[in-house]
């Protein structure tokens, strides 16, 4: 299954406030959800836009007066951080963003002391948060495995806040192991707040230089301070572009700021790799199972795809970390013992059982969300995500994503740059892969309107095995009432039965559907207009009204190539109705192929249509939709269009 950010260390992590951190975590399991459902991803989009207006409504909820990080850091890549924040509260909806502030840690890293809290009402009152007032509460995803138990909240709930209360709070954050020895990386993104003034201070020994990618801060004169170099940015507030629909990662183009003692990515790959590589020890444990595994399998490619077919499918993708586990792997063997493990956990494993079966493979550091270039400075901001890759078979795999077959990727890893850990090279992750779904329709309409039907949706490509994946995972009693929910999409009301098909078929080609009854589907004794159905769940639409959200794009956007085709056959009653039926369009351009065909044959309405976006990266720039913004109005007026029936009595 997909996964949030399992290399993430929250750079930052105090910069936030609470309802950051529960709005990306809530996030990370939509994107978890997203990657299984990769048809409604549109859809995600729009309630991302929905809260994103919700926020920024009537003004600013919040204004940060002031927020200053200061950092003294070692030679070691130890450091202490001394933070404060003054928080005004301009809006109802500015308590629930401030009330509680939720400060993630590393136990085993660091510790996290608040020095001092308080609420000071608007008539200068100060009312103290109390000791058990913070408290310490488990991350929640290490419930779910014994091994990880380091990550922690610190929580300060600030008593009696109202609108035009002020918000202080202060800590000291002391980081005694450093992720990467003799190094430091921090990050940091600006929320979505009005701010006053926001200053971030680093002061380094003097032999570490610290590099910087800057966008939306301005750089202060380096000083000398107690025998260190002062490094200094301060924030320039400005407006933040709404976050469109289908957008990239705010990373990709908002104002960030990268800080890192590495010079380049290629230092970056071997510090992660030092610690790494020595955890995916061949053991007599790992070389029985791949002989096992392996018996009469005998080219390279089948030996990669039962080893990955294997972890994927026999190894749970845990998200959280324990002492350095943010960078450092646990043992293939303990991975293996335990049948759990994050992203990297998972690629030491299957490069363990790869390497029994003399096959290298490297680690590949990534991002596992929307953001698709590396910042010139090295270090965790965006990389947050390790896959396998395999240069001989020219492959990029992630066992993490359990529903998603061999030789594929979920669509979110596409196109994705890679730090190749092992060289220290970059490449990039193949921008497309074989995608195409096939609908078929088949309806017997009754004299008095009702009708039956059959329902067929063939997954060819990457989205086979996912979509077969999410039906075998489907309750029975979520079967039970599939078809009704499909025809639901359609303001139809019916029942039906669906057919599950062969749940242990080809993982590039997948086929389920389902039979029904619908109820008074046209009434035959008026005129009718009845909508040109090709497909009763995510298919030419669901392409289309994606790309489609936005009036205007200022951008860049996610635009994956895919291929669907889609019929329609509309049996009526008798050969006494006439039909009025759409022109169909035919369009071919450098994005698109596009064709619809509507006709009467008989008693018999016959509607089709066969779509292909052919987008050779995954992210287009925002100029790129003024230009297929013809097509896809041509498109929808199409999608939209309507059959009139009207007997002849």
């Amino acid at each position: 299954m997909a996964k949030s950010s399992c290399l993430r260390w929250l750079h930052g992590t105090v910069a936030y406030g609470a309802m950051a951190f529960m709005r990306r975590a809530w996030w990370n399991a939509i994107r978890v959800a997203a990657r299984r459902l990769i048809p409604f991803l549109p859809l995600l989009g729009l309630l991302w836009h929905f809260d994103a207006i919700a926020q920024n409504a009537n003004g600013p909820a919040v204004t940060i007066e002031l927020q200053q990080q200061h950092f003294v850091v070692e030679t070691d890549g130890t450091f202490v951080l001394t933070q404060e924040e003054h928080r005004l509260v301009e809006h109802e909806r500015g308590i629930k963003l401030s009330a509680q502030q939720y400060l993630l840690y590393n136990a085993s890293l660091e510790t996290v002391e608040i020095l001092e809290a308080y609420t000071q009402k608007s008539d200068d009152r100060k009312i103290m948060v109390q000791p058990d007032q913070i408290r310490t509460q488990q991350e929640v995803r290490s419930v779910n495995a014994p091994m990880f138990q380091d990550l922690l909240y610190k929580i300060i709930i600030f008593p009696e806040v109202a609108v035009g209360d002020r918000l202080y709070w202060k800590l000291v954050r002391r980081r005694h192991t450093p992720l990467f020895p003799g190094h430091f990386t921090h990050a940091t993104y600006p929320q979505d707040v009005r701010y006053e003034e926001f200053r971030l201070v680093y002061d380094m020994p003097v032999p570490m230089s610290l590099n910087a990618d800057n966008t939306g801060f301005r750089q202060l004169p380096s000083s000398p301070v107690d025998g260190k170099t002062r490094y200094e940015w301060a924030y320039m507030p400005k407006s933040r572009p709404r976050a469109e629909v289908g957008a990239v990662d705010y990373a990709d183009y908002g104002d960030h700021l990268y800080v890192s003692t590495f010079q380049n990515h290629a230092e970056f790959a071997k510090a992660y790799e030092s610690r790494a590589a020595t955890q995916s020890v061949v053991t007599p444990a790992i070389k029985a199972l791949v002989a096992q595994l392996l018996t009469n399998v005998e080219s390279p490619r089948d030996k990669a795809r039962v080893l990955y077919d294997w972890v994927r499918q026999n190894v749970r993708y845990v998200a959280v970390y324990m002492g350095p586990g943010g960078v450092v792997p646990h043992s293939a063997e303990a991975v293996l013992h335990n049948r759990y493990g994050d992203c990297k956990d998972h690629v030491v494993l299957l490069e363990a059982m790869l390497a029994a079966a003399g096959i290298e493979s490297t680690p590949a550091l990534t991002n596992v969300g929307t953001a698709y270039s590396l910042p010139s400075v090295p270090g965790l901001a965006v990389i947050n995500h390790v896959m396998t890759h395999i240069p001989s078979l020219h492959l990029y795999l992630d066992s993490t994503a359990d529903s998603v077959a061999f030789g594929f990727l979920p669509h979110q890893m596409l196109d994705k740059p890679v730090i190749l850990a092992k060289s220290g090279q970059t490449d990039r992750v193949p921008a497309t892969q074989p995608l195409k779904v096939e609908t078929a329709i088949k309806i017997q309409v009754t004299e008095d309107g009702s009708a039956t039907f059959t329902y067929q949706e063939t997954q060819i490509g990457a989205a086979a095995e996912p979509t077969r994946s999410f039906v075998r995972n489907l309750a029975p009693a979520e079967r039970q009432t599939f078809v009704s929910r499909l025809l639901q999409r359609e303001s139809l009301k019916g029942t039906g039965r669906m057919d599950v098909g062969d749940l242990k078929g080809p993982s590039d080609k997948y086929q389920y559907g389902g039979t029904g009854e619908i109820e008074n589907l046209i009434d035959l004794s008026n005129v009718a207009a009845l909508p040109t159905w090709t497909s009763f769940s995510a298919g030419i639409r669901q392409a289309v009204w994606g790309l489609d959200s936005e009036q205007k794009r200022n951008l860049p956007f996610l635009c994956y190539a895919n291929e669907a085709e889609e019929s329609t056959e509309i049996e009526l009653p008798n050969d006494r109705i006439t039909a009025k039926l759409p022109r169909g369009i035919q369009l071919s351009t450098q994005y698109f192929d596009y064709e619809s065909r509507y006709m009467k044959a008989g008693n018999t309405l016959l509607f089709h249509r066969r779509f292909k976006s052919k987008f050779p990266l995954a992210v287009c720039r925002s100029g790129t939709f003024e230009e297929i913004k013809p097509s896809l109005q041509a498109m929808r007026r199409d999608l939209a269009s309507k059959v009139v029936l009207e007997s002849q009595n």
